[in-house]
């Protein structure tokens, strides 16, 4: 959960202002950093909270 505040709180900040041409004026992050992280945000919720999602979608699935 660690990693992911931090990318977060890397993702999101507001940056620093640069100088034209020095290392931190390149541009980032874009949309596909921000799809990665709520994707694996999306994952690990998934992830932890599996043993009462199975049950409710195996049901759903095999339509018992």
């Amino acid at each position: 959960m660690g990693f992911l505040g931090y990318g977060y709180w890397m993702v999101y900040r507001k940056p620093k202002v640069c100088a034209v041409g020095d290392t931190c004026a390149r541009p980032l992050p874009n949309r596909l950093v921000k799809s990665a992280l709520w994707a694996s945000t999306l994952l690990i919720v998934i992830a932890l909270f599996w043993n009462w999602i199975a049950p409710v979608a195996a049901s759903i699935l095999l339509g018992l």
